[in-house]
């Protein structure tokens, strides 16, 4: 192939050692890893753009990423040759040609999160990593009464960081659900964009378990005061990203697949 070409990268990884995705001066970053190891390949700076950026100790399962480069390797070789360079934190799942218009963040169709959470007994010990661990039982039908309470076109501005300067705080919400696997809970949330920190105050707010017309005068509110803490970030994960036109998206397994489905 001659030319300039834009390619999408899938990535998974394990964020706990990172100062976040985006590149940081002096820190270790999953973006500066990414570049650097793209340096070696290619011998040239390249500048990747995510599909999200991820927060310190925040993990993927499918994240994306897009860049331009001269480089002649066909995607397979391209990723076999990234997995080479890259630290065992972090794994290319698919590496593919894409059009020049392609840009990973905004011509995104739609995100997935999971968020894990280990309910009403000490945490386990080596799972610390990738959960939340909450030293009481929870009211499974409460939760998902909740839940029930945040699908579709709404505004979260009460669930967005304080301080952050997004104007637009109406978020689509297709899919908010929950998965229980003994004392394993998992949330799911799907929407056509993310606000900063949203899911973990979602959760934060779900664990404080409010009655379903409280979470709607949370919603409604649109103060952040009002809703409840931030979940650490160890338990979530960015599960996937879609694109129109592009088939399923690319994820690895999570930590505790199959006990997840």
């Amino acid at each position: 192939m001659s030319g300039r070409r834009t390619v999408k990268l899938t990535l998974a990884y394990d964020g706990t050692a990172y100062s976040g995705w985006q590149r940081q001066k002096d820190r270790p970053t999953l973006q500066r890893t990414l570049e650097e190891a793209l340096l070696r390949l290619t011998g040239c700076q390249t500048r990747v753009i995510a599909a999200g950026r991820t927060d310190a100790g925040v993990h993927a399962l499918g994240q994306v990423v897009g860049f331009k480069t001269d480089c002649r390797l066909d995607p397979p070789e391209l990723g076999r040759a990234l997995n080479a360079l890259l630290p065992e934190e972090m794994r290319v799942l698919e590496a593919r040609d894409v059009d020049q218009s392609f840009h990973a963040r905004y011509g995104a169709e739609s995100k997935c999160y999971r968020y894990h959470l280990w309910a009403g007994a000490e945490e386990p010990l080596f799972l610390r990593r990738y959960l939340w661990a909450v030293a009481r039982d929870l009211d499974i039908d409460l939760l998902r009464a909740d839940l029930g309470r945040l699908t579709g076109r709404r505004d979260f501005a009460a669930f967005r960081s304080t301080g952050s300067q997004v104007k637009d705080t109406v978020r689509h919400l297709s899919r908010a659900e929950l998965k229980v696997s003994g004392r394993l809970l998992t949330f799911v949330f799907e929407a056509d964009g993310f606000l900063r920190h949203m899911v973990r105050a979602l959760v934060g707010t779900l664990v404080d378990q409010p009655r379903p017309e409280e979470m709607e005068a949370i919603l409604a509110s649109g103060d952040r005061g009002r809703a409840g803490r931030t979940a650490p970030a160890q338990g979530l994960f960015l599960a996937w990203v879609s694109y129109p036109g592009q088939g399923r998206p690319v994820a690895a397994p999570g930590p505790f697949d199959p006990l997840e489905n």
